[in-house]
């Protein structure tokens, strides 16, 4: 895996533990592919190269996740388009999550950054 972040240090950290930062009752995976996260819900517009999702709080969309060439992003739609999250895979060559686990884990970790 590239290098890893304090943030996503101290999830795995936590998670080793036992200790859920975003309870499973709040993650919910619709039959469109899309994942809703607390108040987020994460509609998927891709499934690979890249794999992409829209970011809704409620009925705006308020950004995007986008994994392409190893590198995972989240943009918000503000007038700078500001990257709030953003992770580099070892594999340069990725375009998509590995599983359901990976693709959870990190969109839990941009979740906690839009809280």
């Amino acid at each position: 895996m590239g290098k890893k972040s304090i943030s996503n240090i101290f999830i795995e950290l936590l998670e080793e533990l036992g200790i859920e930062i975003i309870s499973k009752s709040n993650i919910k995976t619709l039959d469109d592919g899309s994942i809703k996260i607390n108040n987020l819900l994460f509609k998927k517009t891709s499934s690979s190269n890249p794999e992409q999702y829209d970011i809704y709080l409620e009925d705006e969309i308020i950004g995007y996740v986008r994994l392409r060439w190893g590198y995972l992003t989240a943009t918000i739609l503000d007038a700078n388009r500001k990257i709030v999250y953003k992770h580099l895979f070892k594999e340069n060559w990725k375009g998509g999550f590995k599983d359901q686990e990976e693709r959870l884990k990190y969109l839990k970790l941009i979740a906690l950054k839009l809280s």
